[in-house]
């Protein structure tokens, strides 16, 4: 049986991106029609494949693209919650998504009202902790809005400065007339005059900030003051309960309260989650506890996370293996690209059968009549799409069906004449002479007389 790379979405892991992927219960595949629909973890098929585009779910909605400029956001089972004339939007964040017309951004809310006119600059960013930026490049103008469109402003006193939204209610905030940066609350008061080089945003009640001039890394807490002293060269936001810091040249982790944590040495240390630290020693990846113990041997040339938590690995003799979010094996052996949905106990429930179709794990197909028929298919519903022939051939060699190899045989010749009568042969050899189909006939020219 033929091996099938496996994906759906790679993306950085969040320990929000985390939380997201272990709620989903629904997941888009595509069909060899090139619609999709949702199945659930079990690969079965819970809405029909009938959207041109699909989303994950987030905030129990998804966006789904219906025809041309036509989109909508689905419930669960399928039905439509709302449409929206737009070119393309995002997920449900905080109860609103963002969307983009004519080039330009605006957001609707989960009930299908526009929130923030789309007249924003293309920056495709989600709600968060109730925020969002918004930016117009040619009026060099930002500003941070509110879930209900409502622009939070800096105090009067404060007659032009630059915004960026930084959690726990607050803005960040730097007059155009300096270089450090200060914090402003939802009301317009000032919670901390600009004081630091830069500063990041809330996680896990604290904010990233850099000291000017001896350009040191800290943390605030959320009145404003110093928590954890700038004393580091560099510094990640707390995530799990953890930052990555780095001083004097070695790279750490520290707790909430500025404590050291998990010392040991390492060439290099990569994302964490709750439970384990992916680290790369003596030229090869691998996973540790908290503790810094071993978990996954440091023998990989290739170890990544994946949205929903797993790891995948790929040897130097190009072995792939895959292990569950604490470090315990689940897959070994399948050559696959890239790993995303699996269920606890290892099984693939979703999966990419080629560069653009997805679906449960099918089974090969039968050789022959089921064979031709699905060639049939897809050939016309692709010429239908306005699918270049050589396209076409290049997407039906990757497909699982048995016979498909002989079938395909020869079609790599640019010569249409030479194509067909590279199918004839192979027709014949297949012992189906009188196949008939006639998408193929017109691009290849009459093939049976």
């Amino acid at each position: 049986m033929k091996a099938y790379a496996l994906t759906l979405f790679m993306v950085g892991l969040s320990a929000s991106a985390r939380a997201e992927a272990r709620a989903q219960t629904l997941y888009p595949f595509k069909d060899s029609l090139h619609r999709f629909g949702y199945a659930d973890r079990d690969g079965k098929m819970k809405v029909p494949p009938k959207f041109l585009s699909a989303g994950l779910f987030s905030e129990g909605l998804a966006h789904v693209q219906l025809s041309g400029a036509h989109h909508a956001f689905v419930h669960e089972d399928g039905t439509l919650a709302f449409s929206i004339k737009c070119d393309g939007a995002g997920d449900m964040h905080d109860g609103a998504a963002w969307f983009k017309r004519d080039q330009k951004v605006g957001y609707v809310n989960s009930a299908g009202k526009e929130i923030i006119h789309p007249e924003w600059d293309e920056h495709e960013r989600d709600f968060s902790n109730g925020m969002v930026l918004v930016e117009k490049e040619d009026a060099k103008k930002s500003t941070v809005m509110n879930v209900h469109g409502a622009a939070i402003l800096p105090p009067k006193s404060i007659v032009c400065a630059q915004v960026k939204p930084a959690g726990e209610q607050m803005v960040a905030f730097r007059p155009c007339d300096g270089h450090l940066w200060g914090l402003y609350d939802v009301k317009g008061s000032i919670v901390l005059t600009p004081t630091f080089e830069d500063m990041g945003e809330f996680s896990g009640g604290l904010l990233r900030v850099t000291l000017p001039s001896v350009a040191k890394v800290g943390f605030l807490g959320k009145t404003g003051d110093i928590s954890i002293a700038p004393e580091f060269d560099a510094a990640t936001a707390f995530s799990n309960g953890m930052a990555k810091v780095t001083s004097n040249k070695k790279t750490f982790f520290i707790d909430p309260t500025g404590k050291p944590i998990l010392t040991a040495t390492f060439d290099e240390i990569g994302a964490w989650n709750d439970q384990v630290i992916l680290v790369r020693k003596a030229g090869g990846w691998g996973l540790v506890d908290r503790k810094g113990a071993f978990v996954v041997i440091p023998k990989f040339d290739k170890l990544e996370v994946r949205r929903s938590g797993f790891f995948y690995a790929v040897d130097s003799n190009n072995q792939a293996q895959t292990f569950s979010p604490a470090g315990k094996l689940l897959l070994t052996g399948i050559p696959v690209s890239n790993i995303d949905y699996l269920r606890a106990d290892g099984k693939i429930f979703v999966v990419q059968i080629s560069a653009t179709t997805y679906g449960p794990p099918p089974p090969e197909r039968a050789a022959t009549k089921e064979a031709l028929d699905y060639f049939c298919q897809v050939w016309t519903a692709r010429v239908a799409l306005n699918h270049e022939p050589s396209e076409i051939i290049s997407f039906l060699q990757d497909q699982p069906v048995a016979g498909f190899s002989d079938l395909m045989n020869g079609f790599t010749s640019k010569d249409p004449r030479q194509r067909s009568k590279a199918l004839s042969a192979n027709l014949a050899k297949m012992g189906a002479p009188t196949f008939h189909c006639p998408a193929i006939e017109q691009a290849f020219g009459v093939i049976r007389k």
